[in-house]
């Protein structure tokens, strides 16, 4: 099957709702540029028809299709987006002109997790789940999950990389039992060996005696010690 033939039963397949320059190439997998010259050329031949503005054309496999198509809602919505865009564009610029911070769009990730959450129902879903449904990488979406977490939309059981997520509270994970043979073992903290003393016997009645001592220069210089050079010193001092 040519390219052709593969857009012709994507068309086929869409019916009454079309498709654009970016969906076919999406099905296709080819070039953008490619993608709408084939179908530019196609709507030439009379293999497939076209509506709509300019940069925004719609393909249908008939001409029943393509007329019955609400373009002018598309357009009013289209209309609608650049100048809500063209609004915060204004603000955005006003606010820098000003020194002031920008303000961040308001956006909502919680419906698509939601229809995510209460169709897996007891099973739950994953964060890579969760992520790929709102188009956000893994950490952002734990951000925005966390957040739903706290405000009681969402539960969570489990943690990192294994954790699972819920639309209701799940029922309470039961701790794993460890082996009698970890409870039983103590913990070896000090593995060096240390030679018992000998226990001293002391009999009753036995005066104990403490004898003085000088003071032990066995591993240490007595300040008494006097060298070659301190000795010739004091010689010629005197």
């Amino acid at each position: 099957m040519n390219t052709n033939d593969r857009i012709k039963s994507l068309l086929q397949a869409s019916g009454a709702k079309g498709r654009t320059v970016a969906e076919v190439q999406a099905a296709v997998r080819l070039q953008r540029g490619a993608v709408g010259d084939r179908l530019r050329t196609g709507y030439q031949d009379g293999l497939w028809f076209r509506g709509g503005e300019e940069k925004h054309y719609r393909y249908f496999s008939t001409a029943e299709f393509c007329a019955a198509y609400p373009f002018a809602e598309d357009a009013a919505a289209r209309a609608e987006k650049s100048k809500e865009a063209k609004r915060l564009r204004t603000i955005r610029e006003t606010a820098k002109r000003r020194g002031d911070r920008p303000p961040r769009p308001v956006v909502d990730y919680w419906p698509p997790m939601e229809a995510l959450l209460r169709a897996r129902g007891r099973a739950g879903a994953t964060m890579l789940e969760l992520s790929d449904a709102v188009k956000l990488n893994r950490r952002t979406a734990w951000v925005w999950v966390s957040r739903y977490i706290d405000d009681g939309r969402a539960f969570t059981l489990g943690s990192g990389s294994l954790a699972r997520y819920y639309i209701e509270k799940p029922a309470e994970q039961v701790a794993p039992k460890q082996s009698p043979w970890r409870q039983e073992t103590p913990t070896r903290r000090n593995t060096t060996h240390q030679p018992k003393r000998p226990v001293e016997i002391i009999n009753p009645g036995v005066e104990i005696q403490r004898i003085p001592c000088s003071n032990d220069y066995r591993f240490s210089v007595s300040p008494h010690f006097k060298g070659d050079f301190t000795r010739e010193w004091q010689e010629k001092r005197a």
